[in-house]
C-alpha cells in the first residue's frame, strides 16, 4: 500500500477508488493512517457517494400483452333458452281472434283436473329442429287461418308448465291451503303470449281449496262463445 504501518483496513474496491479520484480523495494516504476510525470513515463515505452517484441500471420493461379471450361461438343449439313469456305477439290482421276458457274440478283420486276450452286456435307442440329465432314470428294454419302455439299454466304467479292439450292434471301439492290463482295464457312456439286488439288472451281461475265450491271466481279476456 506504500505505508509502513500495518492497518486493519477494509480493501479498496475499484468502484470506491474510481470515485475517490473523482472526488480528489487520497484513499491510500487515508488508509495508512494509524487512526483506525479515520481509516474506515472515508471508505464508508466514499462507498455512500458511489451508491448515490452510480446510475441505476433500469431493466428494460418487457411488454406484456394480455391474452384476449375470444368469446365462444354459439349456435342456436348451444345458446341458453331465453324466457319470452313476458313478450307479447299480436294475432295478425285477418286471423280470427283466439278464444280461451278454463274450468277446474277436484279429481276423484287426488289433486285437480284442469280443462281448457279453445276456439280459433291451433294448439300443437312446437316443430322439431326449428331454431328459436325462426319461431318468433306469428305462424298460422294454412287451412284454417288460426294462429298456432301452445299454452302456459301459472299458479300463484309461478310458471308451472307448458300445455299442449285440453286437459291437465294438477297435483294437490301444487296448490296451497286456501286461496289460489291460476292463469292460463296461449303462447306462440317462441313462448311469447298472444294478444288481440292489444289485449292479452288469458283465462284466470280463483280457487279456494277449503271451500266446497272450489272455484270462487273466473275471468276470460276472450271467452269461448260456443263449443
Amino acid at each position: 500500500m506504500g505505508c509502513g504501518a500495518t492497518v486493519n483496513a477494509e480493501p479498496i474496491s475499484d468502484e470506491a477508488r474510481a470515485f475517490s479520484e473523482a472526488l480528489g480523495i487520497d484513499l491510500a494516504a487515508n488508509l495508512c493512517s494509524n487512526k483506525l476510525a479515520s481509516t474506515r470513515q472515508p471508505v464508508s463515505k466514499i462507498a455512500q457517494v458511489a451508491q448515490r452517484q452510480t446510475p441505476q441500471t433500469v431493466k428494460p420493461v418487457t411488454p406484456t400483452s394480455t391474452p384476449v379471450t375470444q368469446a365462444p361461438v354459439t349456435s342456436p343449439a348451444t345458446m341458453p333458452m331465453m324466457d319470452h313469456s313476458h313478450i307479447p305477439v299480436a294475432v295478425p290482421k285477418g286471423a280470427p281472434a283466439p278464444q280461451l276458457s278454463a274450468s277446474l274440478t277436484r279429481d276423484v283420486m287426488s289433486g285437480y283436473n284442469l280443462n281448457l276450452r279453445i276456439a280459433n286456435y291451433d294448439m300443437t307442440p312446437p316443430p322439431i329442429g326449428v331454431a328459436m329465432e325462426n319461431l318468433m314470428a306469428p305462424v298460422r294454419n294454412a287451412e284454417t287461418g288460426f294462429v298456432q302455439g301452445h299454452a302456459h299454466l301459472y299458479i300463484n304467479g309461478e310458471k308451472i308448465q307448458r300445455v299442449y292439450g285440453n286437459n291437465v292434471h294438477i297435483p294437490a301439492s301444487r296448490l296451497k291451503t286456501g286461496m289460489n290463482q291460476m292463469n292460463i295464457t296461449i303462447n306462440n312456439h317462441a313462448h311469447m303470449f298472444w294478444t288481440y286488439d292489444d289485449k292479452k288472451i288469458i283465462t284466470s281461475i280463483f280457487v279456494n281449496t277449503q271451500s266446497p265450491n272450489l272455484v270462487m271466481h273466473k275471468f276470460d279476456s276472450f271467452p269461448v262463445q260456443s263449443d
